[in-house]
C-alpha cells in the first residue's frame, strides 16, 4: 500500500468518524425534539427521552472513536520488524 493510498483512507476515516459523530448529535436532537412535540412543557417522560438521546450521543461518539484507531492502525502499515539482529541475516541466508 502506498503512502498516498494510506492518506486518502486516513482522510476518508476521519470524515466517516466526523459524519458518525454529528450524525449522532443531530439523530439524538431529532429524536429528543419528536417525542417533545418541541413543547416547552417536558412532562414526567423527560428523563426517559433525555437518557435514549444520550445513549444515541454515547454510541455515535463511540463508532468514530472506532473508526479513527483503525485509520490510525492502517496508516501506520506492517512494517517489518528489524528489532532482531539475527532474523535479518536468516532471511538473507534463505533467499540466496
Amino acid at each position: 500500500m502506498t503512502n498516498s493510498t494510506r492518506t486518502t483512507g486516513f482522510v476518508l476515516a476521519l470524515a466517516l468518524a466526523a459524519a458518525l459523530f454529528v450524525g449522532s448529535f443531530v439523530a439524538a436532537t431529532q429524536y429528543a425534539a419528536s417525542c417533545l412535540s418541541w413543547s416547552e412543557r417536558l412532562g414526567p417522560a423527560a428523563p426517559e427521552i433525555f437518557a435514549l438521546a444520550q445513549a444515541i450521543n454515547f454510541v455515535g461518539a463511540l463508532a468514530a472513536f472506532a473508526v479513527l484507531m483503525a485509520a490510525v492502525a492502517g496508516i501506520r502499515g506492517n512494517a517489518v520488524s528489524t528489532t532482531h539482529g539475527s532474523a535479518r541475516w536468516a532471511e538473507a541466508k534463505a533467499r540466496g
